[in-house]
């Protein structure tokens, strides 16, 4: 018989120096195989996210969640900063997971802004 469970992915957007992202974001866990192809989650004020997993239970479904472990990532696009993509190989469906910290980079603007000539 065949039920239903779910699990956490979890983890954390910070700023190149450690500290943690202020900013909401969308993360977004794309796996493969007979689960939503993805799943997001925004991130809270200390830049913490929390994705629900919700997969079902057996012999099949837990070959099936190990396939899709394999093919899974995660995407972080937040205005300013450059959009992250992180593979998430061998990610445990089964018993949730810490993926830690993200680094969120900010755009660079190599060109500067544009600067008037004097007259």
């Amino acid at each position: 018989m065949d039920t239903t469970r779910s699990v956490m992915v979890t983890g954390r957007l910070v700023l190149p120096d450690g500290i943690a992202s202020s900013r909401h974001g969308a993360v977004v866990l794309n796996c493969g195989i007979e689960l939503a192809n993805s799943i997001s989650a925004m991130s809270d004020l200390r830049g913490e996210f929390r994705i629900r997993v919700s997969t079902a239970s057996g012999l099949e479904s837990d070959r099936l969640s190990r396939q899709a472990a394999m093919q899974c990532s995660i995407s972080v696009a937040i205005p300013g900063f450059e959009t992250v993509l992180k593979n998430m190989q061998n990610l445990n469906l089964k018993a949730g997971a810490d993926v830690g910290m993200i680094v969120l980079k900010p755009l660079s603007n190599a060109e500067g802004p544009a600067s008037a000539s004097p007259a």
